[in-house]
């Protein structure tokens, strides 16, 4: 809710995809989907918002929620998210950098892909933030829970089937697992 776009609840679809498909490969247990929803609610509720830059973020949020962690208050993180787990580039560098500024935040992620974005900053917009180039999910969640209850790998995932795959492999066949589940689920 918060009026949100097509492309931010289309976002929001990707990021809790993407964070159930990831459950067994960090060893949580799937059955907390089952027992629980999730309300995704983006203030100010009143100000219509769009656009693919909160994908990183939800999907933070909801890893957090799933693994009752809590991330830094004083970090902040933008990027757009594939359903691979893939961090895209997003536009506004600028205005985000001073959005967080405003809100004392001390550490940003951006994808990678922003680099240029990034070195085009004044210094004075980028003094005393420290900035994470970020390509993938699993990176985001490094810098965003360092102390991570459910370290990459802790899962039961790791069976010699699974580990002969490429990164890239487990993960679209987890996607594609939860796709499928997703569909069943609706089709009843």
């Amino acid at each position: 809710t918060g009026q949100l776009g097509d492309v931010m609840q289309e976002s929001a679809n990707i990021a809790y995809s993407y964070i159930k498909s990831i459950c067994s490969v960090h060893g949580i247990d799937l059955g907390w989907f089952e027992k629980n929803s999730i309300h995704l609610h983006v203030p100010e509720g009143a100000t219509p918002k769009d656009g693919p830059s909160a994908g990183v973020t939800m999907a933070t949020a909801i890893y957090s929620l799933v693994t009752n962690q809590i991330m830094a208050p004083d970090m902040a993180m933008t990027g757009e998210l594939s359903l691979l787990g893939k961090v895209m580039p997003i536009g506004g560098l600028k205005e985000k950098v001073l959005a967080a500024r405003r809100n004392l935040v001390k550490t940003i992620l951006i994808p990678k892909f922003n680099k240029r974005d990034l070195d085009k900053l004044e210094d004075n917009v980028k003094e005393g933030i420290e900035f994470h180039l970020v390509g993938d999910m699993e990176e985001v969640l490094k810098y965003a829970f360092p102390d991570d209850k459910y370290p990459l790998g802790s899962g039961s995932a790791t069976t010699s089937s699974v580990v002969s795959m490429s990164p890239e492999e487990k993960l679209a066949a987890a996607v594609a697992k939860a796709v499928a589940e997703a569909m069943k689920g609706s089709s009843n």
